[in-house]
């Protein structure tokens, strides 16, 4: 036979339940509130970005200069490489904007996956900004790294990858050394 609580019982258990509820209503807003500011929070010294602002031709896309993509939302943390074109950061893959590296399973892939690994370091704590396109389930960025270089026109500048016009707009064109086009595969999509 259950026991009947008494009005003093009752009320405790009550408030006891209540603040079990709430507690669990904090600590599920917490952790949603860190993820969400984990992803959101600027990134460590990304580069204050100007979209009116035009790159010269010869001038290497750096932190400190004005660069003409306008990020909706930033992230930072330690990369991994996919292939010559995609990364991986804090659990989101990153295509890099304006960067036409060939495939994995094309000749010069493997070298580009190789020479963007090199140019972000083992790791290395990168930063991205991402415009909010996205292609394949990958978030669109463009991603400096530790010493304040744009990763993707690193690759352009070593060979390893071309301009994607149609995406970049020609801001990498002048970072192509001679030779490359000829050298590389150009997807269809980028002319």
């Amino acid at each position: 036979m259950r026991r009947k609580r008494t009005r003093k019982q009752q009320l405790k258990l009550r408030a006891t339940l209540r603040n079990i509820s709430i507690a669990c209503v904090v600590s599920m807003a917490a952790a949603s509130l860190l993820f969400t500011f984990q992803l959101t929070r600027p990134a460590p010294n990304f580069p204050s970005i100007s979209p009116a602002a035009v790159l010269s031709p010869q001038a290497t896309p750096s932190r400190t200069q004005p660069y003409p993509f306008k990020p909706m939302w930033t992230t930072s943390g330690v990369a991994v490489v996919l292939d010559g074109d995609t990364l991986l950061v804090n659990r989101i893959r990153v295509r890099l904007n304006g960067v036409d590296a060939e495939e994995l399973s094309e000749p010069h892939g493997p070298a580009a996956r190789s020479a963007l690994q090199e140019i972000i370091g083992v790791g290395s704590e990168i930063a991205c900004g991402f415009n909010g396109e996205k292609t394949w389930d990958r978030e669109v960025g463009v991603c400096f790294n530790g010493a304040n270089q744009d990763v993707g026109a690193e690759l352009i500048r070593k060979g390893h990858a071309l301009d994607c016009e149609h995406f970049s707009r020609g801001r990498y064109r002048a970072l192509e050394p001679s030779g490359a086009r000829s050298r590389l595969i150009s997807k269809q999509y980028c002319k």
